[in-house]
């Protein structure tokens, strides 16, 4: 199919949406030109348009919870630590693991390093994530994610922000763009 017939397939299917369901066919019957190929092609477009299929519809910890938890197995099988585990270590070992990611600057990293080391900072990773949190230092989800032990909140050129989505072909998260500095939505 020519890239003319997909822009015409997607015009029709966003202009459709914007048609009350009970007038949608006529409407497309008649926008169709009498072509019965781009008519089924459009319907079936909106036939899968449903909000109950759609894992943002959801919600993000309904979508979550659709994630096989044979992931979660084969994490802890291969001795990454888990939230419990996290909350054993140290600070200095989840600074560390927060300086390997590159969420901070090195002077940030040094400053926190200095104020757990003095005792003018909280001791435990949880309140150190918090406080980054309340700060506007970490996001949520970049927090939650250090303290599971999964500090792979760098890939490639992109800092990952939040999560977006997740589902049976991957996952989509929220990221800055580093050298463009720019938001971006990232697989």
């Amino acid at each position: 199919m020519s890239d003319n017939g997909k822009n015409r397939i997607q015009d029709l299917f966003l202009a459709a949406l914007e048609i009350p369901a009970a007038e949608r066919d006529a409407w497309l019957i008649a926008h169709c030109s009498g072509d019965s190929r781009l008519l089924r092609e459009v319907r079936s477009l909106l036939a899968h348009d449903a909000p109950e299929d759609d894992p943002l519809e959801k919600g993000i910890g309904e979508a979550l919870q659709e994630i096989p938890s044979s992931f979660v197995s084969d994490a802890l099988a291969a001795g990454e630590p888990s939230e419990l585990d996290m909350n054993q270590l140290d600070s200095d070992l989840f600074l560390s693991r927060l300086s390997e990611v590159g969420v901070l600057s090195l002077e940030e990293i040094a400053a926190l390093n200095q104020a757990v080391a003095s005792g003018n900072s909280s001791a435990s990773p949880r309140q150190v994530a918090s406080q980054l949190v309340s700060q506007g230092k970490l996001t949520d989800y970049q927090a939650s994610a250090l303290l599971k032990g999964q500090p792979e909140l760098q890939i490639d050129k992109y800092l990952v922000l939040d999560l977006l989505d997740a589902g049976g072909m991957g996952m989509v998260f929220k990221a800055i763009h580093r050298p463009m500095n720019r938001t971006v939505a990232s697989r």
